[in-house]
């Protein structure tokens, strides 16, 4: 049987494992023996204390008071600036030291690092290669199917010309449609595509139906707007026949009566001048009269009372113009109105066609006696 024993490990104080790795003498020490020694202690947070309490301790004791005593402090002066010369070229130089290993280690590190992620990378390579390949399909899965979905929807205000252009788009993309692609889904979107075309084509049929419906529609509305408008077209002709009819007889019976007016005006001119003629004439004849009753009266006293009567009768026969024919005394009238009718300003032809019209008794209440 092996018998087991316990060995126990003592554990120097840092200050005495400093003195042991320093030069005896640590301010006459050579640059290497301080490289070692330091080099073993440099790490260790509490040696530059430790440190700083040796070399106070190795520091000669003298009186500064005494010339002798001055002079050896003095002269230690130059020894203290080496030391400290060599100790910081030495922590320099293993500070370099630690950056030059501290920079190849982080340099190791890079390389290890970047061929490991190399290995990784070309391991894992073909999974995200496939994986790719795989989105790419599936997304071009989705597309095919958004598509045929989207071309097979009724648009509002669809035509057939723009139904059968869908449904030449959807039996293009019935090349999309392989296994390659589609894999396991192949059949359900060979089945999508079949449906979506059964559903367009009969949308197409029902457009072309409902259009011809329309067009006939739109015929009819239009044959009907012809209809409509030419029976307004007439109905306003009618109108404006009406009116200008209104017109042409509102301008007839205004000139009618204006011809009437001025046939009145003239008449009663002429009426006026022929009443005048007339009394001179009859004063005319009441003068002859009295001349011939005067020359008389000596030669038949016995006749003086009678003879205005036959002065009368006289007047009467000139004035009646008993002796004339009826056909002379129309024809006296008619030229008599026409120079009254002359005499009052109206030309020839008017004076003429008045007077016929009133003989004729075309023109109300006018009369020729």
């Amino acid at each position: 049987m092996t018998e087991v024993t316990e060995t126990s490990l003592a554990v120097i104080p840092m200050e005495e494992t400093i003195k042991l790795a320093l030069p005896k003498d640590i301010f006459e020490a050579d640059i290497e023996e301080l490289r070692v020694a330091i080099n073993s202690i440099y790490a260790d947070k509490d040696a530059p204390k430790v440190l700083a309490k040796i070399l106070k301790a190795q520091l000669p004791v003298n009186d500064p008071s005494t010339e002798s005593g001055r002079k050896v402090i003095a002269s230690f002066d130059k020894k203290a600036c080496s030391f400290r010369v060599k100790v910081e070229k030495i922590g320099n130089d293993i500070k370099a030291d630690a950056d030059a290993y501290v920079a190849k280690v982080i340099g190791a590190r890079k390389g290890f690092t970047a061929e490991l992620q190399t290995v990784i990378d070309d391991y894992f390579r073909p999974v995200e290669e496939f994986r790719e390949k795989e989105k790419t399909r599936l997304a071009e899965c989705e597309r095919i199917q958004s598509t045929i979905t989207q071309l097979g929807t009724p648009v509002f205000g669809d035509t057939s010309a723009a139904v059968v252009e869908r449904l030449a788009k959807l039996e293009d993309i019935a090349t999309l449609i392989t296994e390659e692609t589609f894999r396991d889904g192949e059949p359900i979107a060979t089945v999508l595509l079949s449906e979506t075309l059964t559903a367009l084509r009969e949308h197409r049929d029902a457009m072309f139906v409902q259009e011809a419906e329309a067009a006939r529609i739109a015929e009819e509305r239009a044959e009907l707007e012809r209809l409509r408008q030419a029976e307004v077209d007439r109905e306003a002709k009618e109108a404006e026949d009406k009116r200008l009819a209104k017109i042409k007889e509102d301008a007839r019976i205004e000139a009618e009566r204006d011809a009437a007016r001025k046939v009145e005006e003239a008449t009663a001119s002429a009426v006026q001048a022929e009443r005048e003629r007339l009394d001179i004439e009859h004063q005319e004849a009441l003068k002859l009269a009295r001349k011939e009753v005067i020359v008389e009266a000596p030669q038949e006293p016995a006749q003086t009372a009678v003879q205005p009567h036959s002065a009368l009768k006289t007047f009467t026969a000139y004035k009646g113009d008993p002796i004339s024919s009826p056909k002379e005394k129309e024809t006296n009238k008619r030229e008599k109105i026409i120079t009254a009718f002359m005499k009052n300003g109206v030309d020839d032809e008017t004076a003429i066609l008045v007077t016929d019209l009133i003989i004729d008794g075309e023109i109300e209440y006018v009369e020729v006696i």
